[in-house]
């Protein structure tokens, strides 16, 4: 039971999301994203408004303030991004998907909204409405810095409730017991050590050309506690995804990167606490079998190709393998890209890897084209994040919740945005430097016919 001030946490974070709402429609739609942003990953704090009005849907409600107030202000002018027409037939394909699953599970139509299959429509598609949303609401460069300061305070506010978590417990020893989404909720540890490790990816990239001394510090700590709180989630994916993050890294900023993950990966067993060494050790037990959690990614994935072979072009509907029940209790293939070939079949994969390849055109692009040392920051980190996303969704489905991806699609719509205003920018220099040139010539004119 709440006692103290901790019990007023829910109401005051009610009436901000009342206030941010009412701003973002009839004053500044930006106010929303700002607002929104530390709600995303921190499921458990949004489940304590559950009790008030409209409270499970405060996502919702501010996404839909921000889009009435950029249409009250005549600005529903979305700028042109190379994703907005794969996301808006993407969500079309999932919608027919929809009532294709319907068929196969033999279950209701999904037309009403406590369908539980058209809720995950609803839920997933909450993420490239925000990315939408984010590139009509932020326009200029200091709204920009602005929204990814909120970024870095919002990864703050999740470290710091994840390090409250493993600090209460002794990991002398690993215990699979003990891990736990912390603020993610029902993203569980492994959706945790996902959302630490593309911050972290995000984080380096931002820190590689940060100018200014005291930021670069902060970036830098707030690097080294997200990678703790990544350390002690025990995922051997999100490990793996974060090196691949750093390899990226090394591609396009510091090869000597690239030999440091090499480094690592041969010593790792010399720095790492013993909790973590028994963890990635674990993957086969003393009889060199696989243990429990490998063994049944592997039933998982033997199933799913039966499956996939029977419906190999559209698949057997979107968010219909939940509801099989083919492998036990799970409800997930624990690989995205196998999750979506059974679901949506080929068709749903070539949509699937076209948004992945978009998320990466539009990193760099803002990579090449970036003068500003924050763009370069921001677009360096995108592209290491990706790399850390795409190795990170082999090993489970982390691309469909809003938890850990609802901030990683603001932030490709802020690198979307920062790309065109640095178009803009070079577009003015290059039109200025034309008509310097054109006086310049003017003036020299008369000379020419004195002569």
């Amino acid at each position: 039971m709440n006692t103290g001030l901790g019990q007023f946490i829910p109401l005051v974070l009610y009436v901000v999301i009342l206030f941010g709402c009412a701003a973002s429609a009839f004053w500044k739609p930006r106010i929303g994203i700002y607002i929104i942003l530390p709600l995303l990953p921190f499921e458990t704090l949004r489940e304590k408004l559950d009790d008030f009005p409209l409270g499970s849907h405060a996502i919702y409600l501010i996404l839909v303030s921000v889009i009435a107030g950029l249409f009250f202000r005549s600005q529903l002018t979305i700028p042109k991004t190379p994703l907005n027409r794969v996301l808006l037939a993407f969500a079309v394909f999932l919608y027919i998907s929809l009532w294709q699953g319907a068929f196969y599970l033999s279950s209701p139509l999904p037309l009403l909204l406590s369908d539980p299959r058209l809720a995950v429509w609803r839920d997933f598609m909450a993420m490239p409405l925000l990315f939408v949303a984010t590139t009509g609401a932020i326009r200029t460069q200091s709204q920009i810095k602005f929204a990814v300061l909120v970024v870095c305070l919002s990864i703050l506010i999740v470290d710091r409730s994840a390090l409250m978590n493993v600090l209460s417990h002794s990991f002398s020893h690993f215990d699979e017991n003990k891990r736990d989404g912390g603020p993610l909720g029902y993203a569980g540890s492994n959706g945790l050590a996902a959302f630490e490790a593309q911050c972290t990816c995000l984080l380096i990239g931002l820190a590689a050309y940060e100018k200014r001394r005291l930021r670069k510090i902060g970036l830098y700590l707030l690097i080294a506690l997200t990678s703790y709180c990544l350390l002690y989630a025990f995922s051997r994916g999100g490990y793996l995804s974060l090196l691949t993050g750093l390899l990226v890294f090394g591609i396009f900023k510091d090869k000597k990167v690239i030999l440091l993950v090499g480094v690592i990966l041969l010593t790792w067993q010399f720095f790492v606490p013993q909790a973590v060494q028994e963890r990635v050790m674990m993957t086969y037990n003393k009889d060199d079998k696989l243990e429990a959690s490998a063994d049944e990614r592997v039933q998982l994935w033997t199933d799913s190709v039966q499956l996939i072979t029977t419906n190999p072009v559209l698949g057997s509907g979107f968010a219909t393998y939940m509801f099989m029940g083919r492998v036990r209790h799970f409800k997930d293939t624990h690989n995205m890209y196998v999750k979506v070939l059974v679901e949506t079949g080929i068709v749903g994969m070539v949509f699937f890897l076209l948004i992945l390849s978009k998320l990466f055109t539009i990193a760099r692009r803002l990579f090449r084209a970036a003068k500003e040392p924050f763009n370069q920051g921001l677009a360096l980190g995108l592209l290491t994040l990706m790399g850390c996303l795409v190795v990170v969704n082999l090993f489970g489905d982390r691309w469909t919740y809003i938890e850990i991806n609802g901030i990683t699609w603001v932030l490709f719509a802020l690198g979307a945005q920062a790309y065109i205003l640095e178009s803009r920018n070079q577009e003015a220099v290059s039109e200025n430097a034309d008509e310097s040139a054109s006086q310049f010539d003017l003036q020299l004119a008369p000379v020419g016919q004195e002569r």
